[in-house]
């Protein structure tokens, strides 16, 4: 389905990610799934495809989280974009979103392959999912850290919520877990993990090595989801 939208809000959340906020002009309604992702008409016959961050439950606007570090055709377009510009694009599209409710869910993200789980993750509480829910989010160090303070409020608000961030090079002052979320699943799978559906959103280097991972730590691929940001 074909919509249009214009920019309700920009902001830059690290030098690499920007946060859009795209209003809903026509239809002004969207029904998705928290995961799914749209197509942004980012040129005459150019699209990108770019996860959604809002809980499905939403007030007429959709927001997203972008790597404008590529400075493809995409991120210049979202760069120029200013309040109030029109925009347009197709949706809802996507099969990365929670099918199982009877499991514990663990979600592994890195760099914006955060959106869809921010999504996620908010629906979930919405509905007062009970099993136990874990979000391992992957990033270099602190100045490329993003949205931790809204993950760690939900996790206050809601005891089987986890979130563990992951930095690979942190300064000396960071108290979490250091190392890459490989790191972190070596040490801790065994005893947290084996039963949960477990979904992995990043680069292609990132997919490959978590997959990898758990399929030595003898997770079936049934229970693993996959959702590769190029």
């Amino acid at each position: 389905m074909n919509f249009k939208a214009e920019v309700l809000e920009k902001k830059r959340l690290t030098d690499k990610i920007t946060e859009l906020t795209l209003k809903l002009v026509e239809p002004r309604d969207i029904d998705f799934k928290a995961g799914q992702f749209v197509q942004l008409l980012v040129g005459e016959k150019a699209k990108r495809e770019y996860s959604i961050i809002t809980a499905p439950r939403h007030n007429g606007s959709l927001s997203f989280c972008i790597n404008i570090s590529p400075m493809g055709p995409g991120s210049k377009y979202v760069q120029s974009l200013k309040i109030g510009d029109a925009v347009q694009f197709e949706g809802p599209l996507g099969m990365f979103y929670v099918k199982d409710y009877l499991k514990d869910q663990l979600f592994i993200a890195t760099g914006s392959g955060i959106a869809p789980f921010k999504s996620i993750i908010a629906d979930l509480a919405e509905r007062k999912f009970d099993k136990e829910i874990t979000l391992l989010f992957g990033i270099r160090n602190e100045t490329e850290a993003f949205y931790f303070d809204y993950f760690e409020e939900l996790a206050r608000q809601h005891p089987n919520f986890k979130f563990i961030p992951c930095l690979s090079e942190p300064s000396p002052a960071w108290q979490g877990f250091k190392g890459r979320v490989t790191d972190y699943l070596n040490q801790n799978f065994d005893a947290k993990f084996q039963n949960s559906v477990v979904y992995i959103c990043g680069g292609p280097p990132v997919i490959k090595d978590v997959r990898a991972l758990l399929m030595t730590k003898g997770l079936p691929s049934s229970a693993i989801r996959l959702e590769v940001f190029t």
